[in-house]
């Protein structure tokens, strides 16, 4: 069982003391301990030890890296004394200021709060410690050494501000997407961190090396789960944070000029940023005001080494299944003793710390899909060959015994398959790759067939011996049902869905993203529902059965899926099969009341949106499992190496996966208006399931 617990010091200051209160709960429950007060007296030493031990660390540090160039505060000057001496001064420095803070938590006033957490926590649950408090003192505070975390080994720090911002929860990705913004490097080593992003499993890493300001738009254009930082970065008075994201007297950034931009990632999906740099407290402070769920920062400067393994081993057992903050607290234990970082800067295993969102629930890193534990036990058979299964049942033995050898050798059920990986997959070489350009049957996107010959001719060339041949169709023919089959099928082995209605259909088929398309669009868009801006509909609240829409294709989400989903419990009257600018001419004519589209149609002031939908995904590009291990990343390699002709022509653009769970949750409702109705063979329709 999982616990959190809430401190709050809410009231005071170190000359007054602070009131404090304390809430119990299980993960995701309401709190069962709620509302226990306490007190911490007054400490005015304490604010004035801890400055003593920053002002001797800071110039422990700066001895070891020339002088930085943005966050050492200037009062502290220039290092006078030798190394040795500053070692010594600091260490003694922070045991000061460890002792005092934790006769400070044994005050008589506090034993109430540590009596509750002793009576109603067990030292095997895992439990989230949050720090609510707006004081920036408190926040620096090496609170990982009171005794309460020595007590209970699977409780972790997290601060918070006082305020608990509401959170929508998202689904669970089963592959990550990671944004990592390489800044300012000068003076420091930030290759190393790359390394470590780049050995992570199940997650796609997107690196933007010290970027322009302009490059942030990849926040806005697809969603990230992880946002990651690492170069040079400071705070000023806790509150403001800065971020030097290149060499250019530009390259100055504070969070609030990204607001907008991070309060999209964060409505996208964004789950945790990690910025592995220097002094962030005022980088965290900041973007709790934008409800992020989690950050992981670093309360001061840190030397690059320190950063570096404090990142590896994070990630390492984060990535592996660890929760965050017994990653992060274990993390901080190989700093400190094994690698005893605090004998060459003493503190710096307190630096690392996370700030939590209380209203969002804990983030996981994905686990692997059940077929590779599945595969986990077969890789076992080969490595032992033999297993034997010995179990003592009244006096009796049953042996169990598996070959590796019977199971490669057997032949594949299908002549046009092959072995590979402990599977049968298509054989290439004896059945062509097949292309699937897919399209509504209005959209004449392939005009020019001829001109993707250039591009079947370019795979067929890259291949080589491994493909018997390439062969290009184009699904804009076939209705949005026979699409479906065909996907379920597995017809085609290349995918170009041209929908997020197909595109959800292939992931759910099982397809594996590829790219996506048209590089030049934003990742998501919206449908809209509009009228003639003189119509007296003011919003959906005014749909009558007998208001009129007009509706596109069933299989387009902008003009079809999303808006009957949106429309959900409304009864009126339907026509669908349109092109957009069918619809559009149907509005205008007055054969309709209301017709549906994509945004880009409020820049018309002939319309008047009455209605924008949530974000719906750009389409992807997909590749059929049935395609071997080996030849699906040959075939993502020429993808990747295409000239940017064919890429234009094809529309293919590399990018992380794309999370298409909001389509399916919109495919399957519609899907059964659909058939409760018919088809909408008579109108009003009743947009509901009687």
């Amino acid at each position: 069982m999982s616990k959190v617990v809430v401190l709050k010091l809410e009231r005071g200051d170190f000359e007054r003391g602070f009131q404090v209160t304390l809430d119990v709960a299980e993960e995701g429950k309401f709190p069962y301990i709620m509302g226990v007060s306490g007190y911490l007296r007054q400490a005015p030493e304490i604010p004035e030890l801890y400055r003593d031990w920053q002002r001797k660390y800071y110039n422990l540090e700066s001895i070891y890296r020339r002088k930085r160039l943005y966050f050492i505060d200037e009062a502290a000057g220039e290092p006078s004394e030798q190394p040795g001496n500053l070692l010594q001064e600091c260490y003694e420095a922070a045991e000061k200021l460890k002792v005092s803070f934790q006769e400070w938590l044994r005050c008589d006033e506090f034993r109430t709060i540590e009596a509750e957490l002793l009576a109603n926590l067990s030292k095997s649950e895992r439990v989230r410690f949050i720090l609510q408090t707006d004081d920036d003192q408190l926040r620096k505070l090496p609170w990982e050494t009171w005794s309460f975390f020595q007590r209970f080994p699977h409780a972790d720090l997290g601060i918070s501000s006082l305020i608990s911002y509401s959170y929508k929860q998202l689904a669970k990705p089963a592959k990550l997407k990671i944004l990592a913004i390489l800044g300012n490097s000068d003076g420091i080593d930030i290759q190393s961190d790359r390394k470590i992003l780049e050995s992570l499993p199940l997650a796609d890493v997107c690196f933007l090396v010290e970027p322009t300001r302009p490059q942030f738009k990849s926040l806005w254009q697809s969603s990230w789960d992880i946002l990651f930082f690492a170069g040079h970065s400071s705070s000023q008075d806790g509150e403001k944070g800065y971020l030097y994201i290149n060499q250019t007297p530009e390259g100055k950034l504070e969070i609030s000029e990204l607001e907008e931009t991070l309060k999209t990632a964060i409505d996208l999906g964004l789950k945790l940023a990690i910025f592995n740099s220097c002094d962030g407290l005022g980088l965290a402070r900041q973007l709790e005001k934008l409800h992020i769920p989690q950050a992981i920062v670093m309360r001061e400067p840190v030397p690059d080494k320190i950063a570096q393994k404090f990142l590896q081993y994070f990630l390492e057992d984060f990535s592996q299944g660890g929760s965050l903050y017994t990653s992060v607290r274990r993390s901080r234990i190989i700093l400190r003793e094994l690698l005893q970082v605090d004998r060459e800067f003493p503190g710096a295993s307190w630096v690392p710390v996370i700030c939590q969102n209380p209203a969002a629930e804990q983030f996981v890193w994905p686990s692997p899909p059940h077929k590779y534990l599945w595969l986990d036990s077969i890789i076992k058979l080969k490595q032992y060959a033999w297993v034997a299964i010995f179990s003592g049942l009244a006096g009796s033995a049953i042996t169990v015994t598996a070959t590796w050898t019977n199971f490669t050798r057997s032949p594949c059920p299908l002549a046009t398959e092959k072995k590979e990986a402990l599977g049968c997959f298509k054989d290439l070489q004896k059945t062509p790759l097949v292309i699937g350009f897919l399209a509504a049957p209005h959209q004449n996107l392939y005009p020019n067939d001829h001109l993707y010959l250039a591009f079947e001719n370019y795979l067929k060339k890259e291949l080589g011996i491994n493909v018997r041949d390439v062969r290009i169709k184009f699904g804009n023919a076939i209705s949005y049902q026979e699409i479906k089959k065909k996907i379920a099928d597995n017809e085609w082995d290349i995918i170009f869905a041209n929908s997020p209605m197909n595109s959800w259909t292939a992931k759910s088929n099982g397809y594996s993203w590829l790219g996506r398309q048209y590089l030049q669009t934003p990742s998501y868009y919206y449908s809209v529902l509009f009228v003639k801006a003189n119509s007296p509909i003011r919003s959906i609240a005014d749909i009558k059965p007998t208001t009129k829409i007009a509706l596109g294709y069933i299989g387009s989400a902008s003009s079809f899926h999303v808006p009957l989903y949106n429309l959900y419990g409304k009864s009126l009257s339907i026509t669908i099969g349109n092109s957009h600018e069918k619809i559009q001419e149907l509005v205008r004519s007055g054969n309709a009341d209301i017709g549906a589209s994509t945004h880009h149609i409020a820049a018309n002031p002939e319309w008047r949106v009455i209605h924008r939908s949530k974000a719906i995904p750009i389409s992807g590009i997909f590749i059929s499992t049935k395609i071997s291990p080996s030849d699906q990343a040959r075939i993502k390699q020429i993808f990747r190496q295409a000239s940017g002709e064919i890429k234009n022509m094809i529309g293919f653009a590399e990018s992380p996966e794309i999370n298409y769970e909001s389509m399916g949750a919109v495919a399957d409702k519609v899907d059964k208006i659909v058939k409760c109705t018919n088809y909408f063979d008579k109108n009003p329709v009743d947009l509901y399931c009687k």
